[in-house]
């Protein structure tokens, strides 16, 4: 017998002259009656083991008795065994059963922790949106006020241009007027004195006295000279007339340039957060914060 207090499965068969699978086959018949030891392919048998497979393939190769026979041999000389093993199996159930608990509440243990850590991220995500929402809507507030301040602007503009394009044709129709009664005095004015000229023309063909003429001519010259004074004074306003004329048509034109300027500004920004900058009024329209 070898010396060895545990035997290999090799071991049992060059000492007991038995080939490995018959060994194999005879454990699986009786794993009642055999104590193991070690983990997986390192299972030994120990010394009961021994003498259990001597005594089966005595009983079965020798005497020839049939398996149910060996049990009941077996199991009157092996009682003790049968304890033993069965207080080993409970052992072994109980080792196997904390051993399932301790792998589960270890995967436990890392599933909870692998849930915090998404519970953290998922945190710090949300807070991040919200604070990008806050953003976007402070954005988007400034905007709105920027919009109706330039819709604001914009109608105080177009209120000003009627009134100025208003207050334009009043002074025009005025100038009209004016001008119209001017020139109309002007005419008459003209026509009088070219009446007097045709009346002085007909004095200087007319023969006077010699005495008389120099004071008549000089009475004539006199009145000539004013009325040739007076058709100067009554071109020169009716020319300042006509120049305050067209310094308000280029006015007017001016202003519609202006809304027009500002509808294209307020179709091409209306959606920008800042507003463009320029002088003047559009300045006060698309003024910065």
């Amino acid at each position: 017998m070898n010396a060895n207090k545990y035997y290999s499965l090799r071991d049992l068969s060059q000492e007991l002259d038995i080939p490995k699978s018959t060994i194999v086959k005879y454990k699986d018949f009786f794993p009642e009656f055999f104590v193991m030891h070690g983990e997986g392919k390192r299972k030994k048998f120990d010394e009961t083991g021994y003498s259990v497979l001597r005594d089966i393939r005595e009983m079965r190769e020798d005497q020839k008795k049939d398996w149910l026979e060996i049990r009941e041999l077996l199991e009157s000389r092996y009682k003790d065994l049968l304890g033993k093993e069965e207080e080993k199996a409970i052992a072994e159930k109980q080792q196997q059963i904390v051993s399932q608990s301790n792998a589960k509440l270890d995967y436990l243990g890392h599933l909870f922790t692998a849930l915090t850590g998404e519970v953290v991220k998922y945190g710090s995500v949300t807070l991040k949106l919200q604070q990008q929402q806050e953003a976007q809507s402070r954005m988007m507030l400034k905007l709105h006020k920027s919009v109706e301040r330039l819709q604001h602007d914009v109608e105080l503009l177009i209120i000003e241009t009627v009134n100025r394009t208003d207050a334009n044709r009043k002074a025009i129709k005025d100038l009209n007027a004016d001008g119209q009664a001017q020139f109309k005095e002007l005419k008459a004015q003209i026509a009088e004195v070219r009446k007097g000229m045709d009346g002085l023309a007909i004095k200087m063909r007319t023969p006077a006295p010699a005495p008389q003429q120099p004071a008549s001519m000089g009475g004539e010259t006199i009145e000539f000279q004013q009325l040739m004074s007076k058709i100067d004074k009554l071109s020169e306003e009716g020319a300042v007339a006509q120049g305050k004329y067209q310094v308000l048509l280029r006015e007017n034109e001016l202003l519609k340039n202006k809304l027009r300027e500002a509808a294209r500004l307020q179709e091409e920004d209306i959606l920008a957060e800042k507003p463009r900058k320029s002088g003047g009024l559009l300045g006060n329209i698309f003024r910065k914060d």
